[in-house]
């Protein structure tokens, strides 16, 4: 049988030394993009953002979300843009498979300017090709981006936050 794989934290003076399994049981690692996406630079290139993986139980992950971990990305949303919905620090997960915005909904998106977690739609009405991303706070004014600067992560499925 194989073992797990396990790491160690050293110690801290206020913290004792803890063995972690990198892969336990039941669970599935999923990418961690270590990044926060304003909801409110320079462009998106995910391998140098990649930071340690998140894990969420399997069943979740393969039932409920019906998606693979690959499939999937964790992000943590900074600013008060989308409140009251999604909140400074929550962690979102996206399906970076669901890139359409064909049906609007919240999308984790490079805008050409950063990366954001906003609602996302087409806007018909233009002449040209172009992105309308909209927050969910009455405070913060749409805009409108040439859908060629936009670069979709995924939809927003699911989210936590800390209380």
């Amino acid at each position: 049988m194989a073992r797990e794989a396990r790491s160690t934290y050293i110690a801290t003076p206020d913290q004792p030394e803890i063995t972690v399994e990198l892969n336990p049981p039941g669970y599935v690692a999923v990418p961690y993009i270590s990044l926060r996406a304003g909801m409110g630079g320079c462009g998106y290139v995910e391998d140098r953002l990649l930071g340690r993986p998140k894990f969420f139980e399997e069943e979740f992950v393969r039932g409920a979300l019906r998606a693979s971990p690959s499939d999937l990305r964790v992000i943590e949303v900074e600013g008060q843009s989308m409140e009251p919905m999604l909140q400074n620090g929550d962690m979102v997960l996206v399906d970076t498979r669901k890139t359409s915005i064909i049906e609007p909904g919240i999308f984790v998106l490079f805008d050409g300017d950063g990366v954001v977690c906003k609602w996302a739609e087409r806007a018909h009405e233009a002449t040209e090709p172009m992105v309308r991303i909209k927050s969910e706070n009455p405070r913060f004014s749409p805009y409108e981006v040439p859908a060629e600067q936009v670069q979709i992560i995924g939809r927003v499925v699911w989210f936590a936050r800390r209380l």
